[in-house]
């Protein structure tokens, strides 16, 4: 029987074929019965020119949200700035991450330094979510229990 299991969905949703791709990700994992927290669906959206206590609200709500996570998915088409730190902050709090692209976007090496995956394809990315979900023990992942990825940076 499986377990909870928490992802945490990394993405840009600024334009329509971001929030499609978006959607369509978010989709895919709920329906592999995973628990999936994405900023865009289940935080808050800033308007333009936010408050400043506003801003805080989102960051501390988006930092908990991947610190409660037991894996990260993030999608890098488009190379968003915001994604890139949730990287980077996930990879500091030891959270295994898994790049997605639909664009066929490479990685540099220190994104690829960071994650146990790259893929381009929902298949994989159910493949490899599964059998981590199945893995996964009674508190967390760790990172120094799966292969790091060692495919090709550009």
């Amino acid at each position: 029987m499986r377990t909870s299991f928490n992802v945490y969905l990394a993405s840009p949703f600024f334009s329509p074929k971001q929030r499609e791709l978006l959607d369509s990700l978010r989709e895919k994992l709920l329906n592999l019965d995973l628990s999936v927290y994405s900023p865009m669906h289940d935080g808050e959206i800033l308007s333009k020119n936010p408050s400043s206590p506003e801003r805080i609200h989102v960051f501390e709500s988006n930092t908990e949200a991947i610190n409660s996570s037991d894996i990260v998915v993030a999608i890098i088409d488009d190379r968003d700035m915001g994604v890139i730190w949730e990287i980077g902050y996930a990879y500091a709090k030891g959270k295994p991450i898994i790049t997605y692209t639909n664009e066929k976007y490479g990685l540099n090496v220190m994104i690829a330094q960071c994650v146990i995956a790259h893929v381009n394809d929902m298949s994989i990315l159910e493949s490899i979510l599964n059998e981590l979900s199945c893995r996964k023990e009674t508190e967390r992942l760790f990172r120094e229990k799966l292969p790091m990825y060692k495919g090709e940076v550009e």
